[in-house]
């Protein structure tokens, strides 16, 4: 039997917390770049979540396999149960994995395209780090990396506003979820210094959604 996870307590409700809280700022945040994904042959998703993003990407892409990573399981079981209601065809094209990242084995210079969606927030320091190099090494050559996360303005009043949100709902997940970490890191930072170039990037309600398009190609490293 898999093991519980925190996030397993709120798959059933979390689209409605969300529309709640943030009415679909954070859809558009996910799907901005959504485009990106059309050409790419192999896709690694981490933090699915209920499924939505994978809904929509499997009918802008038609050829991709997919690897959909997820602590959660009752996360993956929305993904899944979206998947076969709505895209009940393409399910031979995605593969369904619940495991925590820091443990996950990922295949090296594996994909094109990885997706990242209000998944990296869920780590700090060094959990952080080791995350981001091993998502790195599972890049082929010319990859994408699509990320979207929730981010701290630099001043005035949509700083205190996000401040104030952030540390609410890592509050609400640290009680229903049990998540340790308590701040948003620089996650700009962390990407560069894997040798990740920035693309595009656009954000929502004042700065504190950002969604953001990176990309990767060996010889930038020389």
């Amino acid at each position: 039997m898999a093991p519980k996870n925190g996030f397993d307590k709120l798959a059933s409700v979390y689209q409605a917390l969300e529309y709640l809280t943030m009415a679909k700022d954070l859809e558009k945040s996910r799907f901005h770049y959504l485009d990106k994904a059309r050409e790419a042959k192999r896709i690694l998703i981490l933090g699915e979540g209920d499924g939505r993003f994978l809904q929509r990407l499997l009918k802008v892409n038609s050829c991709a396999t997919i690897d959909c990573v997820d602590a959660s399981g009752g996360m993956l079981r929305q993904a899944q149960r979206r998947l076969l209601a709505e895209n009940p065809k393409e399910k031979k094209r995605v593969r369904f994995h619940q495991a925590q990242a820091e443990q996950w084995s990922f295949l090296q210079k594996e994909y094109d395209l990885v997706v990242t969606l209000f998944f990296l927030d869920c780590f700090s320091g060094s959990n952080l780090e080791y995350v981001i190099s091993q998502i790195h090494g599972s890049l082929k050559d010319k990859a994408l990396w699509l990320w979207a996360d929730f981010h701290i303005p630099p001043q005035g009043f949509w700083r205190w506003r996000a401040w104030l949100l952030v540390q609410t709902l890592y509050l609400i997940f640290s009680i229903f979820t049990g998540l340790k970490t308590q701040r948003l890191e620089d996650f700009p930072r962390y990407l560069e210094t894997v040798g990740m170039k920035r693309e595009e990037g656009i954000s929502f309600q004042g700065g504190l959604l950002v969604s953001e398009l990176w990309s990767w190609e060996s010889k930038r490293e020389t």
